[in-house]
């Protein structure tokens, strides 16, 4: 399967628009700890520094965002959040192979040795795209994150270290 991995540009910023009426943590979430953004906005008065990726396929059509927060230059600690923008049969198979790039790169850039996501239990696809790329279910934090008018459960995937 063909496709291209490139940084987020301004160009890009209506695909972020289009995910606005989705539930998702990719909107839902800012900050390693799995603050919501308000709590976050509010706590740091600020949204931690992070890089964004766009996923295409071959033909230039966007699969996936995928938010990278920065690396705990410490623990070697880094945060990854996947989202699929579209349901074609091939998407998460492609966006697999596209996160197992990334995460490959990032590795070796900057020396991660452990990686995490936060992702809300309707993310299935998202889920699948994970786990195909090494990532284990840790934890299930029940209702954790308030929005929409009710609470939602967090699922909290990780590698393990010296899989990342």
């Amino acid at each position: 399967m063909s496709f291209r991995l490139r940084p987020l540009i301004k160009a890009d910023l209506p695909l972020k628009y289009t995910l606005q009426s989705k539930v998702c943590s990719y909107n839902e979430l800012h900050s390693t700890f799995g603050y919501s953004r308000t709590e976050i906005e509010i706590e740091y008065e600020q949204v931690h520094d992070f890089s964004e990726y766009l996923l295409e396929s071959s033909q230039g059509e966007p699969i996936g965002l995928v938010r990278v927060g920065p690396p705990d230059l410490i623990s070697g600690v880094v945060s990854v959040q996947p989202v699929l923008l579209v349901n074609k049969a091939d998407s998460t198979s492609i966006f697999s192979e596209g996160l197992a790039q990334l995460v490959a790169s990032l590795g070796i850039r900057h020396n991660i040795s452990r990686m995490f996501s936060f992702l809300l239990i309707n993310e299935t696809e998202e889920a699948e795209i994970l786990r195909n790329n090494g990532f284990d279910l840790e934890a299930v934090f029940k209702q954790h994150l308030y929005f929409s008018g009710a609470y939602h459960d967090l699922l909290v995937f990780g590698t393990l270290r010296g899989d990342a």
